[in-house]
Formats: C-alpha cells, sequence, structure tokens
C-alpha cells in the first residue's frame, strides 16, 4: 500500500482498442456501460486502514465518455497525442473512480476505444472476463452476465488472513530455502537516484516460425512456450548483464480455484524464481529446469509474495527501492471481439516501469509481442537493446535444441 500511495501513477495502467468498420457507437456505449455496472469492482475504490487496504465495490457507476474528432484533433498526430496524454492522466485513488473509458470517433467508420484503470481494480485475466461479457453484450444488448462469484474483497481478505496461517509460513520459508545463495540485488551495484523520467522502454516482436514454434507445438520432452520464454529471458541476461544465479520475478495470476475463474479484481501474484543466467547450458536442459521452475511457480501462486519478500529481505541493508530488480510477465494478448468491425490493440508504452529490468509479452497466433521496460541510469539504450537481441537469439537457440532433442528422443 505504502508504494501505492507514494506513486499511484506508477500502477495506472491501459488498453487501447483500435476499430474500424461497421460499428454502432450509441449501441457500443450501452453495452460498455452495462458491462461495467455487472462487474462493480471497475467502480470501486480504495482507502487505507492503516497499513491496509480497504476496497468499497460498485461506488460508482462508470460512464463513457464520448469525444468527437474535433475534441480529440483533426489530425492524425493530434488524436495519437490526445489518446496518450489520456492514458497518462492520475487517478484519485480513494476518491475514485479508478476506471475511466473513452470512445474517441475519428471517422464514421473508424474509432478508437480506450480504457484506463488503477491496477488495484483489475489484472489483465479479469480485463479478459470483461472484454469477453462486452463482446457478448454488444452482440445481444438482452445478454447478462452472470455475477462474479468471488469479489477482489474476498480473496485479498482471503490472502491477508493466510500470512499468519501455520502452513503459509511453512510454504515461505520452502520457498526461501531453494532461493538461498542467490544474489539477491544483482543491479545494486549500479543503483543510482532513480527517477521516473528515467524509464524507457524497447517493442519486442518476434514471429512464429522464426526463433520459437507456434503455442500449439508443445515437444515430446515436456516443453512449452512459457517455458521457452523463461529460460532464454533468463540466458540474455546472463548474456549481456553477466548475472549466474539471481532473483526472478514471475507475475503469477493468482487464482487457484476453479470458481475463481470468472472473477474480476486484482488477484495478480509475484513468485520468485531462481534464476539460472548461464547461456552455456545444454538447451533441453535449459528449458527443462524452466518449465519446472514454471510448475513450481504455479503451485505457489497463491502464496502471499511479501512471506516470501520479508524474510529474504530481513537481514539486507539498506532495503532495496524495489525488489526483485527484474522480473518476467508472460500471457495470452488481450482480444477484442465486435461483431462488424475490425479490433486491432495499440500499445501505449506505460511511462514508469515498475522494475529496474522487466520483460513483459503476449503471445497471439502470430507470434510474441510486448516490450522490455528498463532504467537507463542502470541499464544504458545500447545494453538494453543486446538484452532484446540475446532473447530472441536464445529463444532460436533453445527452439533449436529442444527440436533436436526431441528428435533423438524419438529415434
Amino acid at each position: 500500500m505504502r508504494r501505492v500511495t507514494e506513486n499511484p501513477e506508477l500502477y495506472i495502467e491501459n488498453a487501447c482498442f483500435e476499430l474500424r468498420g461497421s460499428l454502432d457507437a450509441g449501441l457500443l456505449t450501452a453495452a460498455l456501460e452495462a458491462t461495467f455496472a455487472a462487474h462493480p469492482v471497475f467502480g470501486s475504490t480504495v482507502t487505507a486502514d492503516g497499513s491496509l487496504p480497504v476496497q468499497q465495490l460498485g461506488v460508482h457507476r462508470i460512464a463513457v465518455r464520448r469525444v468527437s474528432a474535433a475534441e480529440a484533433g483533426d489530425t492524425a498526430s493530434a488524436a495519437e497525442a490526445f489518446v496518450l496524454r489520456e492514458s497518462r492522466t492520475g487517478i484519485d485513488l480513494s476518491g475514485g473512480p479508478l476506471t475511466r473509458c473513452l470512445l474517441i470517433t475519428v471517422a464514421e467508420d473508424h474509432h478508437i476505444l480506450l480504457f484506463v484503470w488503477h491496477h488495484l481494480v483489475v489484472d489483465a485475466v479479469s480485463f479478459q472476463v470483461f472484454l469477453d461479457d462486452l463482446h457478448r453484450r454488444y452482440a445481444d444488448p438482452a445478454f447478462l452476465p452472470e455475477p462474479s462469484p468471488v469479489t477482489a474483497c474476498d480473496l485479498n481478505a482471503r490472502e491477508t488472513a493466510a500470512l499468519d496461517h501455520p502452513a503459509t509460513r511453512a510454504r515461505a520459508a520452502e520457498a526461501v530455502t531453494r532461493l538461498k545463495g542467490v544474489e539477491l540485488l544483482p543491479l545494486a551495484g549500479r543503483r543510482i537516484v532513480l527517477d521516473a523520467a528515467d524509464a524507457c522502454g524497447i517493442p519486442v516482436e518476434i514471429a512464429f516460425g522464426t526463433a520459437l514454434p507456434a503455442p500449439t507445438a508443445v515437444g515430446r520432452i515436456g516443453t512449452t512456450l512459457p517455458a521457452l520464454l523463461s529460460a532464454a529471458f533468463q540466458r540474455a541476461v546472463g548474456e549481456t548483464l553477466g548475472l549466474q544465479e539471481f532473483p526472478l520475478g514471475l507475475v503469477t495470476a493468482g487464482r487457484t480455484e476453479n470458481h475463481s475463474s470468472r472473477a474480476t479484481g486484482c488477484f495478480v501474484n509475484t513468485v520468485l524464481l531462481r534464476a539460472d543466467g548461464d547461456p552455456h547450458t545444454a538447451p533441453e536442459s535449459a528449458v527443462l529446469a524452466a518449465a519446472e521452475q514454471l510448475a513450481q511457480a504455479v503451485s505457489e501462486q497463491d502464496l502471499p509474495f511479501s512471506a516470501v519478500a520479508a524474510e529474504l529481505l530481513r537481514d539486507v541493508n539498506p532495503r532495496p527501492r524495489s525488489f526483485p530488480e527484474v522480473c518476467l510477465s508472460m500471457s495470452t494478448a488481450i482480444r477484442l471481439e465486435l461483431p462488424g468491425a475490425t479490433c486491432v490493440r495499440r500499445r501505449l508504452r506505460h511511462p514508469q516501469p515498475k522494475f529496474d529490468l522487466a520483460l513483459i509479452v503476449e503471445y497471439a497466433q502470430g507470434g510474441l509481442s510486448g516490450e522490455l521496460h528498463y532504467r537507463r541510469q542502470l541499464i544504458d539504450d545500447a545494453t538494453a537493446g543486446r538484452v532484446v537481441t540475446a532473447f530472441a537469439g536464445q529463444l532460436a537457440v533453445l527452439t533449436a535444441g529442444v527440436t533436436a532433442a526431441e528428435a533423438e528422443f524419438v529415434g
């Protein structure tokens, strides 16, 4: 809660879609507002009760702001600047609303749909639930989404209670044991006073069939696309920054129960992995190790991050400004489908990355899309570029190595 209140803009998220084709803007507006109403977490506020955040659901009713071409700017560059400015405008955490939605008319057959929200409201999994319901509501105005069976308040309260549970403490101790000996602050030697204006990002775009296989290509030795991505990023960091064993933060969905699959809220958790940055490990061994790490991470996605981090950093002085410093986020791409319109996601770079070095990628049918976020006072532009190049190169090496291992396995 301290990090959220000290710098609330750090946790402002956005999703922007370019809509082209036959679109009923009035019908879409009604569908949006009805779908927001069906998920009251979007209209919530968050206040602090001591050190604990308290969330109140449905305080606000989210209204769509319709923006004309004249208001957004009559030129493409002006409209682009307007969208970027709106995506970065602050949010009043306690007063709310924590969500806003703009439907911008560029031309009769061209619209831009912008969502902006505080990360305390929803995570990517929850937002996709919302978009799926929006699709059905737009296609059928009589459609009513099923009520979310678990609220954000329920799950967050459950996690808070779990912190003091003996089973939680035992699981946290096991996680800490696995991480003992890693270099806790691998970038600390280069640490300078950090400034939000220092943040930067490099696009990452890799098509399937070049450096990596399609998501459906699951190898006979148990490899998956996330395991390939995780192993490649660990090796790229090791190859470029010279880090060997370091804590890698992996963003997980934080959902372990079937009845929470449709819940809308912010349930994401960070699991700490013992990263292996050795770029010379045999490819099949590296990918299998990453697959085992991910399996462990899934089993621990309900283990509160604070329970592990507090024990790891107990004797570290001074405490780091942010931990972990290196992070990986992998997920399927957020998608929107509306009958009669083509919906294309537009990426708007966040001006303030949450980590010192983070690879954030989404995968869809065509390939990978995302960004490498970094801070220039810790990692210069050239080095960040080499991390991206090394990541693509390691993906190619690992894919080739796994393919060879599979051929040998079959033979």
